[in-house]
Order: C-alpha cells, then structure tokens, then sequence
C-alpha cells in the first residue's frame, strides 16, 4: 500500500480525533464502537479470555482506551506487529 497516504491520515489524526479526511472513519467512532464491543464480550464471556483479531489501528485506537489516553495519541503506542498478542487491561 502506499505508506504516505497512511502518514497523512495518521497527521490528521495526532491533529483531531473527530475528522473524517480522505473518508476514514473518526478516531472517536472507531474508539467507540470497538470499546462498545469489548463491553458486550466482557458481558458475553464474563470470567474468560477474549482474543481479538483485527486491522493494527483499530486495535491501536482501542488501546488507547485501556491505556487512558486521548485516541489522537495512538500512534504514540508502540506499534503492533502481524499476528502479536498483547493484553489489554481495563482502564475506561
């Protein structure tokens, strides 16, 4: 893919978590419905481990729930490699 459009998506994002540039979805929406998710899960599958497979933003913007910081700092996460498993421990 062409890495450079990623970047100038990602510098909209570090700008605002609202915007819709080049026909994303917003950082807040991701945000919210992958917490909304992980919710109904928690709920589903009360006691046992959750394994979530997904694109590496997504998961990083999810992360930045867990991790209690603004979604426009995602990148600020380390990065996450093909096929890494990371746990996630509540904090929204």
């Amino acid at each position: 893919g062409d890495h450079g459009a990623y970047q100038k998506v990602w510098d909209l994002d570090a700008a605002s978590g609202v915007h819709e540039g080049f026909g994303c979805e917003s950082l807040r929406d991701v945000r919210w419905r992958t917490v909304a998710l992980v919710r109904v899960l928690e709920v589903q599958h009360e006691g046992k481990a959750i394994v979530l497979v997904s694109h590496g933003d997504a998961l990083q913007i999810l992360q930045t729930a867990f991790a209690g910081i603004p979604v426009r700092e995602h990148r600020s996460l380390p990065h996450l490699n093909q096929a890494e498993v990371r746990e996630l421990v509540k904090a929204y």
